[in-house]
């Protein structure tokens, strides 16, 4: 959670995906400018899901609101948590998963398979697993 001071706008764009609504750009603005001075992990990042903007909670009243210049805003967001996953490429191997391009020119896992190298990584790794919805 965040509590921005300002009048100014927050500086963001956002995008309903699979996920929910997520932080698509970041621009000149108040969030921006929380950025300059907010450690790593709390800072927003594009891909970030946006939970609620000042009381609007779906992509309209968001999308409302971020056109708004307000005295004082409030912004929840859901860090997306990272992970790295390594796949060595084996001879006569699938890798086990369809990937996609999103709008915001991230790569998204669609599906995973039964089998290939993604199912053998989830296998050993159930704490762990590649999920669809996930980017890369």
């Amino acid at each position: 959670d965040a509590s921005i001071e300002g009048g100014s706008k927050l500086g963001i764009a956002v995008i309903q995906n699979e996920a929910g609504i997520m932080l698509f750009k970041l621009s000149d603005g108040l969030v921006e400018n929380y950025n300059q001075n907010a450690e790593p992990e709390l800072r927003v990042y594009p891909g970030d899901l946006i939970l609620d903007v000042s009381g609007a909670t779906d992509l309209e009243g968001v999308t409302k609101k971020l056109d708004e210049c307000l005295e004082e805003w409030s912004l929840v967001v859901q860090g997306m948590p990272t992970q790295e996953v390594v796949l060595l490429k084996k001879e006569g191997v699938e890798m086990g998963m369809t990937l996609g391009m999103q709008v915001s020119g991230t790569l998204c896992v669609r599906t995973v398979k039964e089998r290939g190298m993604a199912a053998d990584y989830n296998n050993a790794n159930p704490g762990g697993p590649i999920k669809v919805g996930m980017r890369i």
